[in-house]
């Protein structure tokens, strides 16, 4: 975990995301299946 927390610090890390939605769409974007990649809501 220590060496994760080391390269997320290094900017090392690269985070897939297949797509963003805002929580107002959080059932929307539960039900998207995406191939690769993450869900990501978006809090305002």
């Amino acid at each position: 975990m220590t060496e994760l927390a080391a390269l997320a610090s290094a900017g090392r890390l690269t985070p897939s995301v297949a797509a963003t939605f805002p929580l107002e769409q959080a059932a929307t974007a539960q039900s998207t299946k995406p191939g690769t990649g993450k869900i990501v809501l978006v809090v305002d």
